[in-house]
């Protein structure tokens, strides 16, 4: 009797003890989402979401940065041969303003011009960084329709959350009469943030305000930019080419 009551003791004291040596993890619970400029507020679901080590992140961005800063100079030379080059052709059209091959070669100029811009904004973008970024997850998952998630990890392990999405959104480009035309464009979305630590229970939100563009906990060290839209391009461009031809 004595025997079985010692055996009990022990299968008691071993399961306490394996239950206070157990690690303690963090319960974090999220949503994806955006407001837009209308102040709508877009739930994203069926966005796939990673929950990936912070040294992952690190050693990849570490391997990628110098070609991207390398594309980023590049194009950067290319849009400052452009200007020239358009400024020259606005100069002697300027002088030569009943020449047709003149008139076209300016025109091409600025063609050009617009071109090259569009690299550059393409090549400061986010998709550059994360075009073939393939971490392996420590966890993944997929917000729900209403753009809800979850995990489960250890408390005290650096991780990050990664994770992207896309949306169809309408927009407007001025056609070459002057008038405006409705059309749409693919927003895309990217995020990076760390994972909450020393947390039981926590929530984060996946939104406009920690997108890569803020880079809210310092990953880059030349923050990638937003693409923009149609009618901030054609704006931005138009202003250049104000600049060019004072």
């Amino acid at each position: 009797m004595k025997t079985k009551m010692a055996v009990a003791l022990i299968i008691i004291v071993a399961t306490l003890g394996l239950t206070g040596c157990k690690p303690k993890t963090t319960t974090l619970t999220g949503q994806v989402f955006v407001v837009t400029q209308g102040g709508d507020n877009i739930k994203l679901g069926d966005v796939k979401i990673l929950l990936i080590e912070k040294a992952q992140v690190a050693a990849y961005l570490a391997k990628k940065e110098p070609s991207v800063d390398a594309e980023i100079a590049s194009a950067q030379q290319e849009l400052n041969v452009a200007k020239e080059n358009s400024k020259e052709a606005y100069i002697t059209h300027k002088t030569n303003p009943q020449d047709q091959a003149i008139e076209q070669a300016w025109f091409a100029a600025d063609d050009n011009l617009k071109v090259v811009l569009k690299k550059l904004n393409n090549a400061q973008g986010a998709e550059i960084y994360f075009s073939d970024f393939l971490p392996d997850s420590i966890q993944k998952t997929v917000s729900d329709a209403d753009g809800k998630f979850s995990f489960v990890y250890l408390r005290d392990k650096p991780l990050a959350i990664y994770a992207t999405a896309k949306r169809t959104v309408p927009d407007e480009l001025t056609d070459v009469l002057g008038g405006r035309q409705a059309i749409t464009r693919v927003e895309e979305y990217y995020w990076l943030v760390n994972a909450p630590t020393n947390f039981d229970i926590v929530q984060i939100f996946l939104s406009n305000d920690n997108l890569v563009f803020s880079d809210p906990d310092g990953y880059f060290k030349v923050t990638p930019k937003q693409i923009p839209s149609n009618r901030e391009f054609e704006r931005a461009y138009n202003h250049v080419l104000l600049q060019l031809e004072k």
